[in-house]
């Protein structure tokens, strides 16, 4: 495959990536705000590991210059949702 799609194959870190998430049993994700959103490294993360994520909580730390990072979480809220995780509700921010 060509461009920034996915490898026909898994490789050894991607796999080792996917068992990794499938072992946790909670997980914070910490994230810039690139753009209103996530940037597309952190999207490609999350899809390998698309049905590890499953039924776990997940909460976010997150930051940006004038949103201090809300965009960001929003979006990946609706991500996780998707994958049918738990998404943490509580908030914090600080300027």
């Amino acid at each position: 495959m060509g461009g920034g799609g996915y490898p026909a194959e898994p490789t050894a870190p991607i796999r080792a990536f996917v068992r990794e998430v499938g072992r946790a049993e909670a997980f914070v994700v910490v994230t810039p705000e690139y753009n209103h959103s996530f940037p597309a490294p952190l999207k490609q993360a999350i899809d390998y590991a698309y049905d590890e994520w499953q039924a776990k909580p997940v909460g976010f730390v997150s930051y940006g210059c004038r949103s201090t990072g809300r965009h960001a979480v929003d979006q990946l809220r609706t991500v996780f949702t998707a994958l049918h995780a738990m998404t943490v509700r509580d908030e914090r921010y600080e300027s």
